[in-house]
Order: C-alpha cells, then structure tokens, then sequence
C-alpha cells in the first residue's frame, strides 16, 4: 500500500477545541473507569474513543483535556454528595434538643470540588496558553 493512500484514508488532525473536547471526554472517561465501581464497564468506550482520538491525530496540547477531563469528574462526585452529611471519626452522632443530622453518611464533598476545580481551571488555563503559541508541525 502507498504512504498517499494511507494519507488519504486519514483524517487531517482535528481543530483545537473540537480535539480538546474529545480530550475531556476522554479523561472523563478514565476517572469514571479508575474511581468508580462500575468503571470496567467504561473500559470499551475508553478504548473506542481512546482509538478514534489517536486515528484523528489532535495536536500534543488538546492532551490537556485529559486533566480537565478528571476535574470534571471530580465536580460531579462532589456535585452528587453537596447534602451528604460524613459520619464523625467517632462514629456516633451529637444532637443537641433533636436538632441537627439525626443520620450520617456519604463522603465530604469539600475535597472532591477543590481537586475538581483546580484540574478543570489548570487543564482549560494550560490548554489555552498551549494553543496560542504557534505550532511546531
């Protein structure tokens, strides 16, 4: 097979925002599939878009859409678990005349939402300042 017919076969690499989108998602993706218990249940459609993203050739800075990709994640868990209520290390629950949590539970989304937006606002800042210096190739 000639290289030309392979170039022809091949997409021209895709625009910046558009590739850091699929970046995104893709990094969506692989936090899903490394923090949650379903994960091995996205391990195809990382795989899938992990393929497509490399076959459609972006250029090296839409990678910083991976980074975002987990901030975005870590925003959800921490979107999901905003009225979770942590149990003490104690273990038990201190209500003062019936007032307050009468039950626990859940994870502190405290973490989850500094981590989430501090890889969102890094991945984005970090793609922008990639994408305004010209291009190597």
């Amino acid at each position: 097979m000639d290289s030309s017919d392979t170039q022809s076969k091949r997409p021209r690499r895709i625009a910046a925002w558009p590739a850091f989108a699929v970046m995104t998602l893709l990094g969506t993706l692989l936090a899903f599939s490394f923090l949650s218990f379903a994960g091995p249940l996205a391990w195809p459609f990382v795989l899938m878009l992990g393929g497509i993203a490399i076959w459609a050739r972006p250029h090296g800075h839409a990678a910083f859409g991976i980074v975002t990709g987990f901030g975005v994640f870590f925003l959800f868990v921490a979107v999901i678990h905003l009225n979770s209520n942590p149990c003490p290390p104690s273990g038990t629950l201190q209500s003062t005349a019936g007032i307050g949590p009468s039950s626990c539970g859940g994870i502190d989304s405290k973490p989850w939402l500094i981590v989430g937006s501090a890889a969102l606002v890094t991945g984005v800042a970090l793609f922008m300042a990639a994408h305004r210096q010209p291009a190597g190739d």
